[in-house]
C-alpha cells in the first residue's frame, strides 16, 4: 500500500527545511569576511587585552580585545574597506588604513605596539563626597584644614 501524497510531504518536510538551513548557513558565511592577528610590544611579548577597534568612515563598527596570547579574531565582517586601530594602556595607538575585507577570507594584521615615552603620571586624589582632599604625597593637609576643605564638618 502506498502513502498518500500529503503524508510524503510532511515526511519530506524536515529534510527540506534542514537542506535550507543549511544552504543559508553557507551562504551567510561566504557574504562575510574576519581579521585576526596578534598585537606584540617591542620586545616581542604579547600584549593581552589591548583593544582592536574596526572603523569604517571614521565610525566604529566593531572590537574586541586581544586574549592572554595576544591573538584577536574579529568575524562576520561585511566586505568592504576599513581601519583597524590598536591601543594598549601604556603604549603608542596605532592604526593600519585601507584595510580590504573579502567575503570568505580572513586578513591577517600582526602589529607591533611602541612603548609611550611620553611623561604621563596617572595621580591619585582623595574625595569625601564632592570635596577634593588632595593628591597624596604632594599636597599636605592638616586636621583643620581638612575641616575647612569640608565645609566645617
Amino acid at each position: 500500500m502506498t502513502k498518500p501524497f500529503y503524508i510524503k510531504c510532511i515526511l519530506l518536510l524536515p529534510l527540506l527545511l534542514l537542506l535550507s538551513l543549511i544552504s543559508n548557513v553557507a551562504i551567510g558565511q561566504s557574504l562575510t569576511g574576519s581579521v585576526s592577528g596578534k598585537v606584540i610590544n617591542e620586545k616581542g611579548e604579547a600584549l593581552d587585552y589591548a583593544i582592536v577597534q574596526l572603523l569604517q568612515n571614521d565610525k566604529i563598527v566593531g572590537g574586541i580585545y586581544s586574549d592572554e596570547n595576544g591573538n584577536y579574531l574579529i568575524s562576520e565582517i561585511a566586505p568592504g574597506e576599513y581601519e583597524v586601530r590598536f591601543s594598549y594602556f601604556g603604549c603608542l595607538k596605532k592604526s593600519i588604513t585601507n584595510n580590504k575585507i573579502i567575503a570568505s577570507n580572513t586578513t591577517i594584521l600582526d602589529i607591533t605596539l611602541e612603548k609611550d615615552k611620553g611623561e604621563k603620571k596617572l595621580i591619585r586624589c582623595y574625595f569625601y563626597g564632592d570635596k577634593r582632599l588632595g593628591n597624596p604625597g604632594q599636597d599636605k593637609y592638616n586636621q583643620d584644614q581638612i575641616r575647612t576643605i569640608l565645609g566645617g564638618r
